[in-house]
């Protein structure tokens, strides 16, 4: 009796353990970039770079992290018609982090300039809506900007790992 008393304890230890250890994780939200060139042709490469981006730390998440789902904040996005380039972006933005309950949003600006498209990617905390990391000034000609993907997401990730 005593050794089944003390087997259930250990067991609800465990999964206090295990609640805790999973309530550690912060929950990212990566959210579409910011259009700061204002052609709305260039809208569907702010959506791909934050998808691409999303799907990339999605393979990358662990303990310390883990990624809203990119459907998730599809559906949170057209909800609030968050638009890349929307001067009510940056304050949209927030409602959908919000939805979604994420702890960190990444996101960032996109210009597109003689055919290369820069970016700057920023981490903001939901608590203070401050940006903790930047990634700043990376560029790549249009066909090849996906490939800052490979660029961005080990900075990210060691980052979130600290």
């Amino acid at each position: 009796m005593v050794k089944k008393g003390l087997l259930a304890l250990g067991a609800g230890l465990l999964l206090v353990g295990m609640t805790v250890a999973v309530n550690a994780q912060v929950r990212i939200a990566v959210l579409p970039f910011q259009n700061l060139h204002g052609l709305v042709d260039y809208n569907e490469l702010c959506y791909t770079l934050a998808d691409s981006l999303a799907k990339a730390l999605q393979q990358e998440q662990n303990q310390h992290f883990v990624v809203i789902h990119p459907d998730t904040v599809d559906l949170a996005v057209l909800e609030v018609n968050l638009n890349p380039d929307n001067p009510q972006f940056l304050s949209d933005r927030w409602i959908v982090a919000a939805k979604l309950g994420a702890d960190k949003v990444i996101t960032g600006t996109l210009n597109v300039r003689y055919g290369k498209v820069f970016v700057n990617v920023y981490v903001y905390d939901m608590k203070t809506k401050k940006a903790e990391f930047q990634l700043r000034n990376l560029y790549r000609s249009q066909k090849q900007y996906l490939a800052l993907v490979g660029r961005i997401v080990p900075r990210l990730v060691k980052y979130f790992n600290q």
